[in-house]
């Protein structure tokens, strides 16, 4: 057999052998695992018999999400025996340049304890303006020291911050919920139906959509009612 003939064969499949090993590796992450098949965080409070859920589409940076966050606790407290309510990762790094750390600690911190990411959920909307006082400034080192004092394994930590594994979950957070119709935060959704701002400007609000939602009569409208009917007799 030809020599030159052989050898020439001999490129031409360690070539393809090559660009086969190439494709596999562009669709897999790290980890061995295909990106798209990453599904997003799992971070809820509450149960609920009706399976009605509110999910928030946060950035722990985002002013609103602050103001609304007190609003958004009493909810929770008043609603956790019959509304699901969960959080999805939303950071708008465009105009929060140091969003995407504070959700990345996050997310983190939920692998050693979920727990610790509700208390770090809390700390980081109660304590913003210690941690991005200034947009040159790297906001870790506060963050960390939350999260440090949360009892966490912090050479653990600080290898889930950097991990792809996390960069992937705030990411198909931030895709589904742009495709549930997202525009920016908060952004509410009454069982992944997108619940108008406008509509959840007070605690008020808040119970009437939740009710309405459970097939319930909120206390105001009772009361309003009742006064109607007792008009109505006396009439």
């Amino acid at each position: 057999m030809n020599i030159k003939l052989i050898a020439v064969t001999v490129v031409i499949l360690g070539a393809l052998i090559g660009l086969g090993a190439l494709s596999g590796g562009n669709d897999s992450s790290s980890d061995g695992t295909s990106n798209s098949q990453v599904s997003g965080s799992q971070h809820s409070q509450g149960v609920s018999e009706k399976n009605v859920v509110l999910t928030e589409a946060i950035d722990f940076e985002c002013p609103a999400c602050a103001q609304f966050h007190p609003i958004v606790d009493q909810i929770k407290e008043e609603y956790k025996d019959r509304v699901v309510f969960e959080v999805k990762h939303y950071p708008i790094t465009g105009i929060h340049p140091n969003a995407l750390a504070a959700h990345r600690a996050a997310e983190a911190v939920s692998k050693q304890s979920a727990d610790g990411f509700w208390s770090l959920h809390d700390t980081l909307f109660e304590s913003r303006n210690l941690w991005i006082s200034s947009t040159t400034e790297d906001p870790r080192p506060v963050i960390d020291g939350f999260v440090e004092a949360l009892g966490i394994d912090m050479d653990q930590y600080r290898t889930d911050f950097i991990s792809s594994e996390v960069n992937d979950i705030i990411n198909a957070d931030r895709e589904k919920m742009t495709e549930l119709g997202a525009e920016g935060t908060p952004s509410f959704f009454l069982n992944n139906v997108r619940v108008l701002n406008n509509e959840l400007d007070s605690l008020d609000e808040f119970r009437a959509v939740l009710d309405e939602a459970l097939g319930e009569t909120s206390t105001e409208q009772t009361d309003e009612s009742a006064e109607s009917a007792n008009t109505d007799t006396e009439s």
